[in-house]
């Protein structure tokens, strides 16, 4: 009989931190950062100054049985592969003091100075310095192409797209208050805040009202 294989353990929550140029930090310590037995983790030279998302419109398997027309797919490849494959994943980000956790609407801070709202997907770390987020961007009317600048959204509205990236868990500046007010679900407009009801597919420059099957399973791919 094959020996069984044990489940690896994986951490549940890591302490972000931004260095200061006139400061050092000090080693991890085992109430902040609660290693897992991951694989051989890159060296910390090796880590690439940004992660990059590369996204696919790939045909796949028919939904149905008695047609040739291929079923769409998007598929999502992180570059480079090999080392986002080796970090560590957590459920939790500990940032300034403030937790988040998958599914989590944040505040992203741009290099402009603005802010910007994503849903977190996953929170992969190297230590404490290195912590990246992979999150998918809403969209507002003025992130839309030019050429959708027309489409209709009501105040606070918000689309949920599938426009994956990656960043520095120091860019996340705070929660966001989204509310889900997708059809059947009961929930009412808000007169003042944010929502989203429909979604954006960047591939194919599809809105159309939310289905769970469009924002369900991310693959993940080396090519």
């Amino acid at each position: 009989m094959p020996p069984s294989k044990r489940k690896r353990k994986r951490a549940s929550t890591i302490i972000a931190q931004t260095p200061s140029p006139l400061s050092t930090l000090p080693p991890p310590t085992p109430s902040s950062l609660t290693p897992s037995p991951p694989p051989p983790a890159p060296p910390e030279e090796t880590l690439p100054c940004l992660f990059t998302v590369t996204q696919l419109l790939l045909p796949g398997p028919s939904p149905h049985p008695n047609t040739s027309i291929p079923n769409m797919a998007n598929v999502f490849i992180v570059r480079p592969t090999s080392i986002w494959n080796s970090l560590t994943r957590y459920k939790i980000l500990i940032l300034e003091g403030s937790a988040y956790h998958i599914n989590d609407n944040v505040e992203i801070a741009l290099p402009n100075g603005q802010h910007r709202i994503a849903r977190v997907l996953e929170i992969r770390g190297h230590s404490e310095q290195h912590v990246y987020v992979r999150l998918f961007w809403f969209y507002t009317a003025n992130d839309l192409p030019h050429s959708m600048r027309l489409l209709r959204l009501d105040p606070g509205e918000l689309l949920a797209s599938n426009d994956m990236d990656i960043v520095n868990a120091a860019t996340v500046a705070g929660q966001a208050e989204v509310m889900c007010c997708v059809r059947g679900s009961g929930a009412l407009i808000p007169e003042d805040g944010l929502f989203w009801r429909r979604t954006f597919d960047v591939a194919t420059g599809e809105v159309a009202e939310f289905s769970q099957d469009r924002l369900g399973r991310i693959e993940v791919e080396e090519l």
